[in-house]
């Protein structure tokens, strides 16, 4: 009963929730890795150094993925000297790698020594199903929560996402994005991980068009007030973006975007929201530019357990490109999230993130803070924007039922008759803090420091599924179960 529930759950986490919460002016997510090996064992032992040398390296079970996009993931190659006592941990390290692509369901190493001080490493992959002629179904909230609250069914959105990974083998993504319902859009995207001969460069693009007869124009009592053109469209938006990315190593990634948005309301929505825009109008055409640093150890990306996470990024809105357009933001976000690993079943993690902007008085269209994909636990049902913002979420967790992988006996196919999965406990305490120069008199939350803490039960299967719902108490003494779909931070 448990496996036929968890491999329900995975397809309809695949299909129906590919992000916690919505945000409609931001782009298509662009993919991109090109790593370079590192992590390799000078020879330059002593005699009495015990020591083994990789003879050979056999990779089976990639029946599509290319040798080279595997070999760029692996912190070792023929040739390369190593320490005895550290052979254990490269080949943990290695498959942490390998799973964190994304393409392959399991991954096996193991090694055979054939002299006295040689090696074979032998690698057995399980690939994953790449295509995804899935159908698409969303709620338009900043999360799921908020739309529970109401259950308002017309705020559906339906349609198709079509979706290669790998393509070619290369770890390439390529798709198409046609959404209708509540609000339409569509979209295509296009990432080649690298495209140089070093292997480290990475380039992606993306263009979409979207239209809602609904959009959020102001926050007031700490929620969104909303307008709505049953006749027509209250905003038409066009993006498009092109992002380049470089890979140092294995764990360093750079990467910078420049973005040119088209965006327009209707009179009646600029009569309730002057703000909306700059200079009080009813367009804003801009482009934006932004560059960021990520250096990523932790052993896994959809629910990491142990390993930490460090992430820089500065955003620069309004060029000066555009004469009609005096948009001018610039902010820097910054995170840093640790995990440790305290006992056979007990597990910690903290994380740190905050934004500072430059400019006090923004456009209501580019200003956000905590109640989208940053929040507060226990302040799930609000959304308090502002300029600037501060975040903290701690957790401790134990692992009820540890990792094990079974067959679904009557499922024939076997990139989707194995499920793993395992369930974890926990308990957390979250504070936040948001800085609002603008619209403070008009929302009780912003300007304070926010707590929350509670209980939670998470369920993490495989492609990337994660379900967890827990129990929140903030400071207002408010209380709620409330339910999400990636892992906690």
């Amino acid at each position: 009963m448990l496996l036929n529930f968890i491999f329900i759950f995975s397809l309809f986490h695949s299909a129906f929730f590919s992000t916690d919460s919505v945000e409609k002016s931001k782009p298509i997510p662009v993919i991109y890795s090109s790593p370079k090996k590192e992590l390799r064992t000078k020879n330059n032992f002593s005699d009495t150094t015990k020591y083994v040398v990789i003879n050979a390296i056999n990779i089976t079970g990639n029946k599509i993925t290319k040798r080279s996009i595997i070999k760029r993931e692996l912190n070792f190659s023929v040739g390369d000297t190593l320490l005895e006592k550290n052979i254990s941990q490269v080949i943990k390290s290695a498959k942490e790698n390998l799973l964190n692509t994304s393409l392959f369901n399991f991954a096996t190493i193991e090694t055979a020594r054939d002299s006295s001080n040689k090696i074979t490493i032998n690698i057995v992959l399980a690939e994953r199903w790449y295509t995804w002629p899935q159908p698409l179904f969303s709620v338009d909230a900043t999360n799921f929560n908020t739309w529970w609250l109401t259950k308002d069914f017309s705020k559906i959105n339906y349609g198709l996402y079509l979706l290669r990974y790998n393509f070619l083998g290369r770890n390439q993504t390529i798709g198409i994005r046609w959404q209708d319902g509540y609000d339409q859009q569509f979209g295509v995207f296009y990432t080649i991980p690298y495209i140089n001969k070093k292997e480290n460069s990475g380039f992606g693009f993306s263009v979409v068009y979207a239209r809602n007869h609904e959009t959020d124009y102001a926050t007031e009592n700490n929620v969104l007030k909303y307008y709505n053109d049953a006749n027509g469209y209250a905003r038409k938006n066009f993006y498009t973006q092109i992002n380049y990315s470089n890979r140092q190593g294995i764990y360093n990634h750079y990467s910078a975007e420049v973005r040119y948005n088209k965006c327009s309301i209707t009179d009646s929505l600029q009569s309730l929201a002057s703000d909306y825009f700059s200079e009080n109008s009813t367009t804003m055409n801009f482009f934006s530019a932004d560059a960021s640093f990520t250096s990523d150890h932790r052993d896994s990306k959809p629910y990491p357990l142990k390993g930490y996470l460090l992430g820089i990024g500065i955003t620069k809105l309004g060029l000066g490109i555009q004469q009609n357009t005096n948009l001018d933001v610039f902010y820097i976000e910054a995170s840093a999230k640790k995990y440790w690993k305290l006992s056979n079943r007990f597990y910690f993690s903290s994380a740190l993130k905050g934004k500072f902007s430059d400019n006090n008085l923004q456009p209501y269209y580019v200003e956000r803070a905590l109640g989208y994909s940053n929040y507060v636990r226990g302040y799930e049902y609000f959304v308090i924007n502002g300029q600037d913002f501060g975040l903290m979420k701690n957790e401790l967790r134990y692992e009820i039922i540890k990792p094990r992988v079974e067959k679904i006996k009557f499922l024939k196919w076997d990139k989707f008759n194995k499920p793993y999965f395992a369930v974890y406990a926990g308990i957390f305490s979250d504070i936040g803090y948001v800085q609002d120069n603008e619209n403070y008199m008009y929302n009780s939350l912003a300007n304070s420091w926010l707590y929350g803490t509670g209980v939670g039960l998470d369920l993490t299967t495989y492609y990337d599924g994660v379900f967890r719902i827990e129990y929140s108490v903030n400071r207002q003494m408010q209380s709620g179960i409330f339910l999400h779909f990636t892992a906690p931070l």
